[in-house]
């Protein structure tokens, strides 16, 4: 008895077709997504720019900078723990921001935000998973020292990306 022939016709079809269901991206009424694009990441990045909070100056880029970016200590929390290691980040000195990826494995991250000697502030991202044909974890709510800076709209067609935090330590 050969493996192939102890299987069931129909269940061979089956077979044939579950990579195809499982690999396309599509809606409720049989057409594309639109806007599933395959090479857009499953998680999110976040981006940010860190400015004074009276005047509203980079604090980081720009003759009157006050600090230098080798002076910020971006760490995610884990457990209660702060990371001993920067967050990786990626530093965009042309449009004077930071992008960093969420770590999406709970429902929120939580990121320290140091600038020099100065104490630590806390960033917190919740996250969510938008439920559509093409799923993403997106960031729902955004907090900085307690104060919301972003909250997703609760209907999922209006979620957008999200744009540049502004953070004034």
């Amino acid at each position: 008895m050969s493996p192939l022939n102890s299987i069931k016709v129909p269940y061979l079809i089956i077979l044939a077709l579950c990579p195809f269901f499982i690999i396309s991206c599509s809606s409720p009424n049989g057409g594309k997504c639109p806007g599933c694009d395959a090479s857009i990441p499953f998680f999110p990045n976040v981006k940010f720019k860190l400015t004074d909070k009276q005047s509203n100056q980079d604090l980081l880029f720009g003759k009157d900078a006050k600090f230098t970016v080798s002076e910020l200590k971006i760490r995610h929390v884990e457990n209660g723990i702060v990371d001993s290691a920067n967050a990786q980040l990626t530093v965009d000195s042309v449009n004077h921001t930071f992008e960093m990826p969420v770590l999406y494995s709970n429902d929120a991250d939580t990121i320290t935000v140091q600038l020099g000697a100065a104490k630590p502030e806390v960033l917190y991202l919740s996250t969510g998973v938008l439920s559509s044909c093409c799923s993403k974890v997106v960031v729902t709510e955004a907090t900085f020292n307690g104060s919301i800076l972003y909250q997703a709209p609760t209907v999922p067609a209006k979620v957008s990306a999200l744009g540049v935090l502004n953070l004034q330590p």
